[in-house]
């Protein structure tokens, strides 16, 4: 290995959400190739170091592939990293396998399927935008699967001090004339030809950006290019002067390094929320990976919709029956809703647009200068919670004026509502709506919320909270017996936990962008959805809690499960997979069934109440006595059986007449 020697090690490590139905046998060809203009992609040319063929990976939708190291030219900035994705389809082409984790192509054929692959290779990764890119996550630029700009979101050295530091180093390299990189013509589609393999898709970065003296360390996430979609994720080391190639354990070492190096600097999500410490590991590469998410997202919805999209969304409600056009738009929404879009999606989705307009443009103005010019007592409830909302967020919800919306929008819709007026849990929903939306957008979504999705949670009886959470528990004891009978052993009712998450719809269980993910499907698919996600986090965490024999224990792994939880497509999956069985139309039977329950314990609340009060007044009979006041107890109680305590109250009083007759004998006889 030469002194000065540039090398660049490189490691795919997984891909996300290939468009495939079924998982495949893929394999990755990795390679360099020379900068061309893109008038001549179709005739690109690869490096004069073969393309480095994995090993196939059979039936995984997961892939995870080898290691492979390049020599770099004195200036990395003239060849890019090529790394494509190929689908298995030949049965000779592995029958047999290499005696290594990877191999070296030499033959004809081999030299132009890896010059094939080092053209359009990936395998499915969570889509995610990389760190590597310029690109707006709400806007799309350039070519996909093309990197040749970097905005690293971590802090490094400026550019001039890079270039500085790049410059000292090839003053001292000395390339001899067998150091030049001829290139080999590349024909991509030719080879997966030859080999009845398909070409799933290429990434090509600039090496100048995986170069770099301030970051000798990357790992981040790329978009696939090609025929079909998804997200690989590429880690890769720069070193120079090596006196040997990087084994495993320094490779391990290098990467852990880079980890520590960044979570010991602020890390925050896209809305300004800071990165809890149990997830901070996975944020390191997991960022770029939502990036790429969010520019597949808004690609999806611009082809499909464009600017014509408020007629659909109208039409697709979750009030609206199913149609073709709908199971569209709910693939797409589950699929997650582009930022950008949120504010317009989730009013004309959720019906919140049609009151606007029912009340009148001015109707939320005056409703704030109605507030200004009162002072209730449930302000003063509004007042005491604003401070609590996401108080040391850093959010806009801790500034200033992110108060003052808070409190304005709580305050005009308790006078839109008297019969809700406030209640804790709305605090925290509209404070994240405000994340994506205007103040007078999220009143209209808050009016949603509490008049059509969930009318019943929020009043003073609550009765669809505790309804929801009788169907909870339902749920638990039927899906989840083993957890269900532990919780109960533990003394940690589940549904209590429930009511949580319910009341405040995970705005403070779950990492932003994973409740927006929810959100979204709320809108789209109606209040019932909330229970597949609660089902998928119960499952997700039943092996954990199971280990586990002390109620402390467990509260402590459920916080820290949900704030782990970063990593929204993941989760999303397995809140799908839920509601194949927890489906709309069985919650609403369940809903249903404990209905009559919770109206028969509100009843039986209400006459509790009112023997209270008459009890209270039979306590001034001046004659009344103890013995009279447990008679009457007695009488109540048996009653509630039979739901007769009006009879129960006669002959109760009918006691209390005979005793205090008896008393007054007995001094009119003295």
């Amino acid at each position: 290995m030469r002194r000065h020697q540039k090398r660049l090690s490189v490691e795919v490590v997984s891909a996300r959400n290939l468009e495939s139905s079924q998982s495949i046998d893929s394999y990755c060809v990795v390679g360099l190739c020379d900068v061309k203009s893109m008038k001549r992609r179709s005739n690109c040319c690869l490096a004069a170091s073969s393309g480095v063929r994995s090993s196939t990976v059979t039936g995984s939708s997961h892939p995870t592939w080898d290691v492979t190291e390049f020599v770099l030219p004195a200036h990395p900035a003239s060849v890019r990293l090529r790394v494509e994705l190929c689908s298995k389809k030949s049965f000779f082409f592995d029958m047999f396998p290499p005696s290594g984790d990877c191999r070296k192509l030499t033959d004809e054929k081999e030299a132009a399927v890896g010059n094939a692959c080092n053209r359009s290779a990936y395998v499915e990764p969570d889509r995610r935008k990389s760190p590597i890119t310029s690109e707006s996550p709400d806007c799309v630029k350039g070519s996909k699967g093309i990197q040749d700009s970097d905005s690293d979101d971590v802090a490094t050295l400026s550019e001039e001090e890079d270039d500085e530091v790049d410059d000292e180093v090839d003053e001292d390299e000395v390339l001899e004339e067998d150091d030049a990189w001829p290139t080999a013509k590349e024909d991509a589609a030719v080879a997966a030809l030859n080999f009845n393999d398909e070409v799933l898709g290429t990434i090509e970065i600039n090496s100048s950006l995986l170069c770099k003296p301030s970051r000798l360390v990357t790992d981040s996430w790329y978009s696939l290019s090609g025929t079909r979609t998804g997200e690989v994720r590429i880690r890769t080391i720069w070193y120079v002067g090596a006196k040997r190639a990087l084994t495993a354990q320094d490779r391990a070492v290098l990467y852990e390094e880079h980890v520590q190096h960044c979570i010991a600097k602020p890390m925050k999500d896209f809305y300004g929320f800071t990165i809890p410490d149990a997830a901070r590991d996975d944020w390191v590469h997991l960022r770029s990976y939502q990036d790429c998410r969010e520019e597949r997202r808004v690609e999806d919805w611009t082809r499909l919709y464009g600017t014509q999209s408020i007629d659909c969304l109208r039409r697709c409600s979750y009030k609206e029956r199913d149609t073709e056009e709908k199971a569209l738009l709910l693939q797409l929404a589950r699929n997650g809703i582009p930022r950008h879009l949120r504010e317009r999606a989730y009013m004309h989705l959720s019906g919140a647009s049609r009151k606007q307009e029912t009340a009148g443009p001015t109707y939320y103005v005056d409703l704030v200068k109605q507030e200004e010019t009162l002072e209730t007592e449930t302000f003063s409830q509004i007042e005491l919670d604003i401070g609590r909302t996401f108080g040391h967020s850093g959010t806009i919800i801790s500034s200033e004026s992110g108060r003052g919306q808070l409190r304005r929008i709580l305050r005009a819709y308790s006078l839109r509502n008297p019969s809700v007026g406030y209640c804790q849990g709305l605090n925290y929903i509209v404070a994240f709506l405000l994340l994506i939306a205007d103040e007078e957008v999220v009143f209209w979504l808050l009016s949603v919320f509490c008049e059509d999705l969930y009318p019943g949670y929020y009043c003073p009886t609550m009765d669809g909270i505790q309804r929801d959470m009788l169907v909870l528990k339902q749920l638990i004891a039927e899906e989840l017996p083993q957890l269900d009978e532990f919780s109960s052993e533990v003394g940690l009712p589940l549904e209590l936990l429930g009511s949580q998450w319910l009341l405040c719809l995970f705005t403070t269980t779950f990492p932003s962008e994973t409740v927006f993910r929810i959100f979204d499907c709320i809108f789209m698919e109606g209040s019932s959805f909330v229970f597949p996600v609660i089902m998928a986090h119960l499952r997700r965490m039943e092996p954990t809690l199971l280990a586990l024999d002390e109620f402390h224990g467990v509260l402590s792994s459920i916080k820290d499960a949900e704030s782990a939880c970063v990593d929204g497509d993941m989760f999303m999956a397995a809140v799908y997979r839920e509601a194949e069985h927890v489906t709309a139309s069985r919650i609403q039977s369940l809903r249903e069934e404990q209905h009559g329950l919770v109206r028969s314990e509100m009843e039986r609340v209400e006459r509790v109440r009112t023997f209270n009060k008459q009890l209270a007044v039979v306590y001034q009979i001046p004659a009344f006595s103890q013995y009279a006041a447990c008679l009457l107890r007695f009488f109540h109680e048996e009653a509630e059986g039979s739901s007769r305590s009006d009879v129960a109250f006669v002959l109760t009083m009918l006691c209390h007449g005979l005793v205090w007759l008896a008393e007054q004998s007995k001094r009119w006889n003295a």
